[in-house]
């Protein structure tokens, strides 16, 4: 299961800076189509991806994800994990049977480097290659 409360959605506004008020104010929110504030679907995501159990030597190296509805403060929703392959999964966040979220995710192996190469570039010092990793064992909102 999966719950967001007003003190997770601090924590990520701080890190995000996205302040937008359909999120953040109850009474702006209350005027809107959805009548009260709805959760940031990235906050949702991140939160999901907590409930993997992938090895540690794996990385995320392509994320698409699809909002189907909103989703709100201090709601329980369901996170079905199916893995189509090793290295291909499926993240969906449900409200009882109803999709809110989906995320289609391509995992790779974790290359582990001894020395980053670099060269020289205007007496500056430039990677030549670079890797993004993605860590879920410390994400905690």
């Amino acid at each position: 299961m999966l719950k967001i409360n007003k003190s997770q959605v601090s924590k990520f506004v701080k890190g995000s800076g996205d302040t937008n008020p359909l999120h953040m104010d109850d009474l702006y929110a209350r005027k809107t189509p959805f009548g009260k504030q709805v959760l940031h679907g990235v906050l949702i995501l991140l939160k999901s991806l907590t409930h993997l159990d992938v090895s540690h030597t794996l990385r995320i190296e392509k994320l698409s994800l699809e909002l189907f509805h909103a989703a709100f403060l201090d709601q329980e929703y369901r996170v079905q994990i199916e893995f189509k392959t090793e290295n291909k999964g499926i993240i969906t966040v449900l409200d009882e049977d109803v999709p809110i979220l989906q995320a289609k995710i391509n995992f790779c192996e974790i290359i582990v480097k001894q020395q980053p190469k670099y060269k020289i570039s205007s007496s500056k010092n430039i990677p030549t290659e670079t890797c993004c990793y993605f860590s879920i064992d410390n994400f905690s909102v």
